[in-house]
């Protein structure tokens, strides 16, 4: 029984010593391998770093050609009998390195044009713009505001689709709030250029656009229509409220009116008479349709 015990002892004794030989080559193994890549890691670099002095060399040298400091250089000379020749993926990964600023700012600007083109094929040109300065969201983003003026004056530019356009500036007429939230900035810009010729506004932005110098008097366009008082179609007793599908009540101020014909920064004069061409004619068809 005794010795049966030794037996045992004896056979766990070297399975723990076979297990530690084993272990301790796969440590040495790792160990060895470990340190054939850090030399292979090492040499990389040293290549690196020798290619890369070599590149400032010859730059400094270059430079010191072209200034006339000296007439002939070892350094280049050398370079060009013997040339690191370095492999194919390694070459790649240098020009890389040596350009990345180079290619991103090619990428940025390529991805720019892409954008810009693909935003002048498929902008679309609205057949009416109006610039509707007041302080009533609820009327600027109504979708039966556009809807009214899309089918009432239709596919004008002739490009397939009838779309019109609001363009919002939300005017309180108190010049600090107007200030900070941007708007008087908005609405200095929209006057400075010919996209929105038409206008509805209400009596706390007259001192920011200046009828009387920037309207045109309608007066003289439609001296019998009851709504119309010197450069404004006035709204508020007009059908414009259910047209546009509004439950509230009309300021008694806001009006409708077109821009005069002058150069602006944007646009000369040339350009301010095309846009009053096509805007004239959509104003007709609103007084007409709304009176």
């Amino acid at each position: 029984m005794g010795r049966k015990k030794s037996d045992e002892k004896n056979e766990i004794s070297v399975f723990k010593v076979a297990k530690g030989f084993k272990e301790q080559q796969e440590a040495e193994k790792k160990l060895a391998e470990q340190r054939m890549a850090e030399r292979i890691a090492q040499k990389e670099k040293e290549k690196q770093e020798a290619y890369e002095k070599q590149l400032r060399d010859e730059k400094i040298e270059l430079i010191r050609l072209k200034q006339g400091e000296i007439e002939q250089s070892e350094i280049l000379s050398e370079s060009k009998e013997e040339k690191v020749k370095l492999p194919f993926f390694k070459r790649i990964s240098n020009f890389f390195y040596h350009n990345k600023w180079w290619l991103g700012i090619g990428v940025f600007f390529v991805a720019l044009g892409g954008y810009l083109i693909y935003d002048l094929v498929t902008k679309t040109d609205p057949d009416v713009v109006i610039l509707y300065i007041d302080n009533n969201a609820e009327i600027a983003y109504s979708e039966k505001f556009t809807d009214y003026l899309q089918n009432l004056c239709g596919d004008i530019n002739d490009d397939g689709k009838a779309v019109a356009s609001v363009y919002y500036i939300p005017y309180t007429g108190v010049e600090y709030t107007d200030y900070n939230n941007g708007s008087t900035t908005k609405l200095i810009a929209e006057m400075q250029n010919a996209d929105a010729m038409l206008v509805i506004s209400g009596k706390m932005a007259d001192d920011a656009i200046s009828p009387d110098i920037t309207l045109v008097d309608l007066e003289t366009l439609y001296p019998d229509n009851p709504h119309v008082k010197k450069y404004g179609f006035y709204l508020k007793d007009t059908s414009f409220a259910e047209e546009i599908g509004y439950s509230g009540e009309i300021d008694d101020e806001l009006f409708l009116g077109i821009r005069a014909v002058a150069p602006v920064q944007w646009a000369d004069e040339e350009e301010m008479q095309e846009s009053y061409d096509k805007a004239i004619v959509i104003l007709d068809m609103l007084i007409k349709d709304l009176s």
